[in-house]
């Protein structure tokens, strides 16, 4: 009977559009795919997929498959993420976040970080130093006994401590500078006592001018006297004799 229809068991739920005389799938759901009308299942770690079970173009995320790039055919590779290593949260492309101590790479595959640093973004950058290690401005991290003038280690801290006698620790302990009091013991207090000295130089020089001119005044003072009380003598007839 041309008017009546018939139920396809075998493609219902299967099959997204049919071809014409609905005997025939020409585009099958997601997790299969289309082979001479009929429609199969995709391997598990495919979302969707072309012409083969394992050819996906598109990984199963919901079930933990990742994309781990294409097989050089043009087909995704579907990698699950229990085989990442060292992975704390993995997505879509791999792995996320990885534990301390280990960095993402380019491939979302988590990679120890260089042996000096307990927490890295790649292997050239560090976020905080290994024991007996210092992060410098650079994100990189150093032995403290290669920091110039360092003598002490904080371990908690993770830096510089103490350096020698004219040095102090910076803030971050990733060097040693010279301290602000080095400069006013050794160059300060000589420029001072320099100072002092030509001042009381000086003061002694004045002292000594001063009192040559007021013994000079004064002699020329007594001078003046003397010749008054001469005259004044004079003029009252007292004669003075020569001893």
């Amino acid at each position: 009977d041309k008017n009546r229809c018939e139920f396809n068991e075998e493609l219902a739920g299967k099959c997204y559009k049919f071809l014409p005389g609905a005997k025939q799938c020409a585009f099958c759901n997601d997790g299969y795919y289309t082979l001479d009308g009929s429609c199969f299942n995709c391997d598990k770690s495919c979302t969707t997929c072309y012409s083969a079970a394992n050819k996906c173009t598109s990984c199963n995320y919901k079930e933990g498959y990742f994309n781990d790039g294409t097989d050089g055919k043009g087909y995704v590779k579907c990698t699950h993420n229990s085989t990442l290593t060292n992975c704390k949260l993995s997505g879509r492309e791999g792995c996320n976040e990885c534990e301390n101590g280990y960095y993402v790479n380019q491939f979302h595959r988590c990679i120890k970080c260089p042996k000096e640093c307990d927490t890295c973004a790649n292997e050239n950058t560090c976020y905080s130093c290994s024991d007996q290690y210092v992060l410098k401005s650079d994100k990189k991290c150093i032995h403290w006994e290669t920091i110039e003038h360092c003598t002490k280690y904080d371990s908690k801290e993770r830096k510089c401590s103490q350096c020698t006698f004219e040095y102090t620790p910076t803030t971050d302990g990733d060097e040693c500078i010279r301290n602000s009091m080095f400069y006013f013991i050794y160059i300060g207090i000589p420029i001072i006592a320099v100072f002092i000295i030509i001042v009381i130089i000086i003061v002694i020089i004045s002292l000594v001018l001063f009192k040559r001119h007021r013994d000079k005044i004064e002699k020329k003072r007594k001078a003046m006297v003397n010749e008054c009380y001469l005259k004044d003598a004079i003029e009252r007839g007292i004669q003075f004799n020569k001893m």
